[in-house]
């Protein structure tokens, strides 16, 4: 009888402590499982590596100081404006993005002189661009070198100018691919004085622009 009463009692203690471990683990939400929590899914941060081809609209302003024997223009200015396709490639390391790009352009840009036009019909350029990426924006510095297609008839002046660019551009990210970005971008030039004939020209160019580019790499 003591051996009956012995077995019933250690039948029940078990049958409490595996329900007791049951209720415990329901409690826990883990409902015997052994991985206590699921990792939440992460979401793909954008990557602005790649080729870049693109386009380019927008307007400039150029500024003139013209001096010659029979008259002097301070701060004269012609304004148009100009459409470009660019071609670069970039690379994005952490947060930072490192590229290079170049462009050509077509531009309407006239200045007025007494009647006469200061004509820019079209321009290439170069840059370096390095910027900071958050996901799908990306803010850039450009730096480097352009050339500008000058011609003014009556002082027989028709070459090509040269000096520094630069300036800042914002791009963002568009549609679920993330190989399409808008940006847009403001650029200044200053372009060594020029001598044509009795004509000294001395340009600057302020350029603001949209910009749309298709990343190949995505």
């Amino acid at each position: 009888m003591l051996g009956l009463n012995s077995t019933k009692l250690a039948l029940t203690a078990a049958s409490f402590f595996a329900l007791a471990a049951s209720a415990n683990a329901s409690d826990l939400g883990i409902d015997g499982r052994t991985d206590l929590y699921e990792p939440a899914p992460t979401q793909a941060v954008v990557d602005w590596s790649g080729i870049v081809l693109g386009g380019i609209v927008g307007y400039n302003i150029v500024n003139y100081d013209l001096e010659h024997p029979h008259f002097t223009f301070d701060g004269v200015s012609g304004r148009g404006f100009q459409g470009c396709g660019l071609l670069g490639v970039q690379k994005q390391a952490g947060i930072i993005v490192i590229g290079v790009e170049g462009r050509g352009c077509g531009s309407n840009t006239a200045t007025d002189l007494n009647g006469k036009d200061l004509d820019l019909d079209y321009s290439y350029a170069g840059y370096g661009k390095i910027g900071v990426a958050d996901d799908d924006f990306l803010a850039s510095i450009l730096a480097g070198y352009a050339w500008q297609h000058v011609e003014f008839a009556p002082a027989n002046f028709d070459d090509t100018i040269e000096g520094f660019s630069g300036g800042i551009v914002f791009e963002h990210k568009l549609g679920s691919d993330n190989s399409w970005a808008i940006g847009l971008e403001g650029l200044f030039t200053q372009f060594e004085e020029q001598e044509a004939k009795s004509l000294n020209i001395d340009p600057t160019k302020y350029e603001a622009n949209i910009r749309l580019t298709y990343t190949i790499g995505q």
